[in-house]
C-alpha cells in the first residue's frame, strides 16, 4: 500500500465588510394581518345617519355584532327613524346583510321542481347623513363636473 501524504491548503476569507442583513420576507399571514388591521381601522370610523326598519315601520331591531376576530360581541338596538352614530362596519352590515332571500319554484328540463333565488328583500337600512367623501378613502372615484337634466327628447 502506498502512503498518500497530501498537503491541504486552507484559505481563509479576507476580513471585510460584514454580510448584509437579509430582509425579512413577509408571509401571506403577515400581509393578511396588516390588511385586517387596515380594514378594522376603516370600519371603526364613526358615521352618523338614519336607521330605517323596512320590515316593521316604527319598530325596534336588536342584534349582536362582531366583525373581526378578537373583537368583542356588541349588542345594538335601533328604532325606526332614529338618527344614530355607529361604526362604519355596522352601517355596511345593515345595508348589505340584513335582508331576506326570495325564492321561486321552477321546473327543470326533466320535470323536477327546483328552487331558485330570485332576489332579496331588505329588512333594514342605514342612510348616511355626514359622509365627507367616499366610504373608502383608498378608492379613487371620478369627479362629476356637471349634471345635465334631460326633460324632453
Amino acid at each position: 500500500m502506498e502512503n498518500l501524504n497530501t498537503e491541504v491548503e486552507v484559505t481563509r476569507a479576507k476580513p471585510g465588510p460584514k454580510p448584509k442583513v437579509v430582509e425579512v420576507i413577509k408571509t401571506e399571514k403577515d400581509r393578511n394581518k396588516e390588511l385586517i388591521e387596515k380594514m378594522r381601522k376603516r370600519d371603526s370610523r364613526m358615521v352618523r345617519g338614519r336607521f330605517v326598519f323596512h320590515e316593521v315601520p316604527g319598530g325596534k331591531l336588536t342584534f349582536p355584532f362582531k366583525q373581526y376576530p378578537g373583537d368583542p360581541v356588541k349588542q345594538y338596538e335601533f328604532t325606526d327613524g332614529d338618527i344614530v352614530t355607529i361604526p362604519l362596519g355596522v352601517a355596511n352590515h345593515l345595508n348589505t346583510n340584513v335582508c331576506v332571500p326570495q325564492h321561486q319554484w321552477l321546473t327543470d328540463e326533466n320535470g323536477r321542481p327546483r328552487q331558485r333565488l330570485t332576489g332579496t328583500t331588505r329588512r333594514a337600512s342605514f342612510q348616511p347623513l355626514d359622509f365627507a367623501g367616499g366610504v373608502d378613502d383608498e378608492l379613487e372615484l371620478p369627479q362629476i363636473k356637471s349634471i345635465i337634466t334631460v326633460e324632453n327628447i
